[in-house]
């Protein structure tokens, strides 16, 4: 099934415009305008402007070959967003390196980087390996600055971003300016993002969500918001900042939910648009928000996409969804963008012709990734080339296993990785973790395979909802999945456990969840 008129013919009369060239235009035109909000601390566009100028030059300088990337020391601040679009504008491609990253994972990655400098624009400390040359950067105060001169190409790489690894090894993706070039005025009309915008920068910048908060916003003269106490008090922080729109993991906007139903608080009314992704909706969670206050009048949009695929590739309005009686079974994760080609294969590799029917989704179009960075085999087996009646595309073959509706939006239906054999039995572990979710006494839900014995058996872990009697959780979720699912979809254990652990980009870390936990199931 082919989901989008999108594509590469798609956008061929379309003039390609670099997002450095469409930064600095805004900044022109909103000089005086904020453009940075940090812990209280407001940026303009005229003094990020002369930052992201600064860093292009210093880069310029660096003696390295241009063709390798350009690390950058993340701290989460006005500095690092300078940094970020002052190496692109100086015609290089950024790597942001987590902080949290040390000993022999930070050898690793900075090993598999390849890149022979790191900007570090903090003055704490920056432990790297050896040796790799810090260029540290003072980004405090800084003079009037005009941006280098640089040919732009749509072809050059922009940035490089490391998948989070919660489904096996971390693989780097190379992105093109071509790609932020078609995603980036998607994404800000999807948004509807303009100058009077406070959109929140929830997300560090080693994590591609955060390009969605930030170059929409900063290419519109809106403005973006930090502060650290987003963590811990986000109705606070966009209440006190008005906020507009909010980019959320679904598994952090789960726990938002939950903590307004329980404290009896409405939406701010200064949020008009939520987006969340990253993983499924639960249909629960959606009628939980529906009966919040204040959330009649606001777009709950659900996205889908991976770092490989440029950001976002599909999206939905919810709030058809929410005006139905009934709460639906699997939410949708959308249409594609316009500029998005999506396919739908079955296991033969042909094209899936009808809704209903599951298949893997593969993408295509401009918006996909240029290879993975030093790793030519996994290139090969991810991406590749298909004629499916238009000649040869390029395609990523995403490992989602997705379905289109009657009106032809997809619902996800779960990883071809999360596919297990129980006892001879072929199961998603999302159909599990979906069932399990529509008891009403469960917030959130990760079901695992695990040796038991001679053979592997489902074990789920469970987070439980307001008021649910924790003692007697598992035997009513027992009693509730006999009655509406096969035997083999009841997992051996289950466990109420008091949370889970989390990666960096705040999507549920399976692997790390599954070890606290394994040995504690009864």
């Amino acid at each position: 099934m082919r989901t989008s008129t999108g594509g590469p013919e798609h956008d061929a009369g379309t003039p390609f415009t670099h997002i450095i060239d469409a930064f600095f235009a805004t900044a022109r035109r909103y000089a005086d305008g904020t453009a940075v909000i940090d812990n209280g601390r407001p940026t303009t566009y005229r003094e990020l402007a002369d930052m992201v100028s600064l860093v292009a030059h210093r880069v310029q300088e660096l003696p390295s070959d241009p063709e390798l990337p350009v690390g950058l020391y993340e701290c989460f601040s006005t500095a690092s967003i300078a940094a970020a679009l002052g190496i692109m504008a100086a015609g290089r491609y950024y790597c942001p390196i987590d902080p949290a990253m040390v000993g022999e994972r930070l050898s690793a990655f900075v090993d598999g980087a390849g890149f022979a400098e790191v900007l570090v624009v903090t003055a704490h400390e920056a432990p790297l390996p050896e040796p790799v040359h810090r260029v540290r950067l003072d980004l405090s105060s800084v003079p009037s600055h005009e941006p280098p001169e640089v040919p732009h190409s749509p072809d050059r790489t922009a940035y490089l971003l490391f998948t989070s690894g919660s489904t096996g090894t971390p693989k780097g993706a190379l992105l093109t300016h071509r790609v932020l070039a078609v995603t980036v005025p998607a994404l800000t009309e999807l948004y509807d993002i303009g100058p009077a915008d406070r959109v929140l920068h929830f997300t560090p910048l080693f994590w591609d969500t955060s390009l969605e908060e930030l170059l929409p916003t900063l290419s519109q003269g809106g403005c973006v918001v930090m502060d650290a106490a987003a963590d811990i008090d986000l109705h606070g922080i966009v209440t006190d900042y008005g906020i507009t729109t909010l980019n959320l993991p679904t598994a952090f906007w789960n726990e938002f939910v939950v903590y307004l139903l329980e404290e009896d608080t409405a939406l701010p009314p200064c949020l008009r648009t939520v987006v969340i992704g990253g993983e499924p909706v639960r249909a629960d969670m959606l009628e939980r928000w529906r009966r919040l206050d204040g959330a009649d009048r606001i777009r709950l949009l659900n996205t889908y996409g991976a770092t490989e695929t440029g950001m976002v590739t599909h999206a939905i309005d919810l709030r058809d969804l929410l005006a139905l009686p009934e709460p639906a079974g699997h939410v949708p994760i959308g249409h594609p963008l316009p500029h998005v080609d999506a396919r739908i294969l079955d296991e033969r590799g042909e094209p899936v012709t009808a809704a209903g029917v599951e298949g893997e989704l593969l993408v295509g179009g401009d918006g996909i990734a240029l290879r993975y960075h030093r790793q030519p085999e996994m290139t090969a087996e991810r991406f590749t080339d298909l004629d499916l009646g238009a000649g040869p595309t390029r395609y990523f073959r995403t490992r989602d296993m997705v379905r289109a509706d009657a009106s032809g939006a997809l619902e996800f239906v779960g990883r071809k990785d999360h596919v297990v054999k129980i006892r001879g039995v072929r199961l998603d572990l999302g159909e599990v973790e979906f069932w399990i979710g529509r008891h009403p006494g469960v917030r959130a839900v990760l079901v695992v395979d695990r040796p038991k014995g001679r053979h592997n058996a489902l074990a789920a872990y469970v987070l439980p909802g307001p008021g649910a009697d924790t003692a007697a959780l598992p035997t009513g979720i027992r009693a509730y999945l006999r009655a509406n699912v096969p035997p083999y979809l009841v997992p051996s254990t289950i466990t109420v456990v008091p949370e889970f652990v989390y990666t960096r980009s705040r999507k549920i870390d399976r692997e790390a969840t599954r070890s606290r936990y394994e040995n504690e199931a009864p």
